[in-house]
């Protein structure tokens, strides 16, 4: 696998990340096929954040995190995505990582 254009980087066992910021935004870090892997919150947020098995801001819910998040906390989730993974963050999310195949 090569990195694409959305600023993911190559990590151990053929898995990527990017980078999610803090605050209202849709992102789409995969289409196609893939696995969501984990989430790691780097800052903490005061509203949930939704992963979809899609290439937009709805569709089949991977993962919903709690409302309130705390630094340093992991979120291994292993989940397969037949379509595509997005990810939609609220006003007060947390910023996170996520690391996907």
């Amino acid at each position: 696998m090569q990195a694409g254009k959305i600023g993911e980087t190559l990590v151990a066992s053929g898995q990527f990340s990017a980078a999610i910021a803090s605050g209202s935004s849709t992102t789409t870090i995969k289409s196609g096929i893939g696995r969501l892997c984990r989430v790691s919150i780097t800052t903490a947020g005061t509203a949930s954040f939704t992963v979809f098995d899609i290439t937009s801001g709805s569709g089949t819910a991977l993962f919903v995190s709690p409302a309130t998040t705390s630094v340093g906390t992991i979120f291994d989730i292993q989940m397969p995505a037949q379509i595509g993974i997005t990810v939609v963050n609220q006003v007060s999310g947390p910023a996170f990582t996520v690391s996907f195949d």
